[in-house]
């Protein structure tokens, strides 16, 4: 057989492959579906498990939310700060009134932070409790109110972290347990 091109190469050993894998490309696309049968059984396994815990998941945080909401959280606020190298604490109280969709702390409402409270968000910690977290910005638009808290077995913990513009940060921890006084 003569070849006048590289085309003419290229067509006959299409066409020699052609009659000799049809039958070994059936027997390749067998085997692979027979291997690929089980990686689907687990995937679909795997995907099934993950949306019964994404459900049990939606379903706590729910019940913490409604938890949250019927409850008015009269939290105390602790403040310690050095003053002569002597450290100084303090504590106040304060209340977080929660919503559907937003926290309201009054004591920062009335120092002009989120007047009408800000929208939280609520996770699940690694412990199986639950951990909400909040940014208020103040109405000068520039000062900034982080707060960060956990709920476990009906107790509240947390932080507040205040953050001025061109000021130090002040960081005060709270809790709804009341602070033995010494």
């Amino acid at each position: 057989m003569f070849f006048n091109t590289k085309y003419d190469i290229i067509y006959v050993n299409i066409n020699h492959m052609n009659k000799y894998n049809n039958e070994d490309l059936k027997i390749f696309i067998s085997r692979n579906i027979k291997m690929l049968r089980p990686f689907f059984i687990c995937l679909y396994l795997v995907l099934f498990c993950v949306q019964v815990l994404q459900a049990k998941t939606d379903e706590r945080i729910t019940n913490i939310k409604k938890e949250l909401i019927n409850t008015q959280w009269t939290i105390y606020v602790i403040s310690k700060e050095m003053v002569k190298q002597e450290l100084k604490s303090e504590v106040g109280i304060d209340s977080l009134a929660f919503t559907e969709s937003s926290v309201l702390s009054k004591n920062l409402s009335t120092q002009g932070y989120s007047k009408d409270g800000s929208s939280y968000k609520i996770k699940i910690g690694a412990d199986g409790f639950c951990i909400w977290e909040s940014i208020q910005l103040h109405e000068n638009q520039k000062d900034i109110v982080l707060l960060k808290g956990e709920l476990k077995n009906g107790v509240m913990t947390g932080v507040i972290v205040y953050q001025q513009e061109g000021g130090q940060g002040r960081t005060c921890n709270f809790t709804t347990i009341q602070p033995k006084t010494p």
